[in-house]
């Protein structure tokens, strides 16, 4: 098949995450494949013949059979640590998920800024060299965060399983300069929810790697963040309030503090020995590390991305930390889209979708001619301008319903409004997930008039936003 026609077939996207991965076609709004990031191998003896088959399991099976595995991430902190691993994951991805011939497809990878670069170089190794992609592009997750909320404008603070980052991102221009980030994601929330309920006597012990997926679980439906977490301890104290999680094994477990003390350490993670800035920190010193005439833009759109930022009351929480750190009357507005969960997939699924973005794919020939052409390509200046056509053309047709501020979405010294959070659903139960990822949410109902494209008036769309990026794009080059 030549190079021309594969371009053609539908991209695959995949949001490489440390804790979910999330993958599936580009045009669509929702992953196709959404599962734990983790390899489990069996920790006991098969002893029976008609015990299950298997020394890897990935996916729903290795969900199913958690109690007899061993589960392992191969992504710590968003950097890659176990390769094969990687692979074996990847490969289910396409043989067992999108069930696709990985050489007949583009792929779109996303990554977390400032990752080393021997961790692009391996991933494009063994994509180009052993599932043979014919095409392959890597892209900033924040940036497609963005991307998907409709804007080319904006700080985002993606807070995921592994990593947290602030990227500023002025008119479709990152500045690297101003990128922040920090180790510290939800991972650490669950380990520390872990030895918060071990060091409770009347807790059991989540030992095992199998163990801590149902502390993860707990975290997800017990857990928030508290807008006051000194007036919280007294409260708690007084009132012995508590929620009750019902352990796979029958037993009801009893959380108290743990609840708002676990995700603490997102704004103080010296609470647990670590010198870095907490989370509201981070969006205000990516924004004061941008040019003094972008600020007050920033500070307009911060935009929230990751499954860890769907924690009750962190919406709330980041608007008072960063209101007490941004200057008297400066106007602050929170932006947290109803799929969060997704953010950076839609964005990549967006981008990718585009017939123009055929310019920014490095082919295999490319990548055997130069390796080194996976990180020049991406940096070049061409690159940024051809990126920032795709987006400005497509705005008006792709609105989501994160287009406009939600009811949450605050403005300092406004009236009084409600916490961004609190539009947005507890996450669903962990079974749910892994059969059908949520569906995009509908329309927020103070969304403005603009955003209220429908998926059906998209597809007369298609035509009209194809011909806006060609006609940019003359322009462009008239006038070059």
């Amino acid at each position: 098949m030549e190079f021309d026609d594969v371009l053609t077939n539908q991209p695959v996207v995949i949001d490489n995450g440390s804790g979910m991965i999330k993958a599936g076609f580009a045009g669509d709004d929702q992953p196709k494949a959404f599962f734990p990031s983790y390899v489990g191998r069996p920790k006991h003896l098969r002893v029976m013949a008609g015990a299950v088959e298997g020394d890897t399991f990935i996916g729903k099976k290795a969900q199913e059979l958690r109690g007899l595995l061993r589960i392992k991430y191969p992504m710590t902190h968003g950097v890659v640590t176990d390769w094969d691993d990687m692979e074996r994951i990847w490969g289910f991805v396409y043989e067992e998920e999108l069930r696709i011939l990985s050489e007949e497809h583009p792929v779109l990878l996303t990554e977390a800024p400032q990752n080393p670069r021997s961790n692009r170089d391996q991933a494009a190794q063994i994509l180009f060299e052993t599932f043979n992609v014919p095409a392959l592009f890597t892209s900033i997750q924040a940036v497609l965060a963005l991307y998907a909320s409709g804007r080319t404008t904006g700080v985002v603070l993606d807070i995921g399983d592994g990593v947290t980052h602030a990227v500023p991102v002025y008119e479709g221009f990152t500045m690297p300069h101003a990128v922040q980030r920090i180790d510290l994601a939800g991972r650490d929330v669950t380990d520390h929810l872990n030895l918060l309920l071990r060091k409770s006597t009347a807790s059991p012990t989540f030992a095992t790697s199998a163990e801590r997926e149902i502390v993860r679980v707990i975290k997800e439906k017990t857990c928030y963040v508290a807008a006051n977490p000194t007036k919280e301890e007294k409260d708690a104290a007084g009132k012995q309030a508590f929620d009750t999680f019902v352990l796979p094994d029958g037993n009801a477990l009893r959380i108290h503090n743990e609840r708002f003390r676990a995700p603490e350490i997102l704004f103080q993670p010296d609470l647990i020995g670590l010198e870095y800035p907490g989370v509201h920190q981070l969006v205000v010193d990516a924004i004061n590390k941008a040019d003094m005439d972008l600020r007050k833009h920033l500070f307009a759109n911060v935009v929230l991305s990751g499954g860890t930022t769907l924690t009750r009351g962190f919406g709330d929480r980041l608007l008072g930390e960063v209101k007490r750190l941004a200057l008297k009357d400066t106007k602050i507005r929170i932006l947290a889209p109803p799929e969060r969960r997704w953010s950076t997939w839609i964005g990549g699924s967006i981008l990718a979708g585009l017939s123009t973005f055929k310019k920014m794919w490095v082919s295999s020939e490319e990548y055997q001619e130069d390796p080194e052409i996976i990180h020049k390509k991406f940096m070049a200046p061409v690159y940024f301008n051809t990126l920032y056509i795709c987006i400005s053309a497509t705005l008006p047709i792709f609105s989501t319903s994160s287009r406009e501020a939600l009811p949450g979405a605050v403005k300092n010294g406004a009236s009084s409004m409600t916490d961004p959070a609190a539009t947005i659903q507890p996450p669903p139960d962990e079974s749910t997930l892994l059969e059908q990822p949520q569906r995009r949410a509908e329309k927020a109902p103070d969304a403005t008039d603009d955003a209220a494209h429908t998926d059906a008036a998209r597809g007369d769309a298609d035509r009209a936003y194809e011909e806006a990026i060609e006609l940019e794009y003359a322009k462009r080059e008239g006038g070059a």
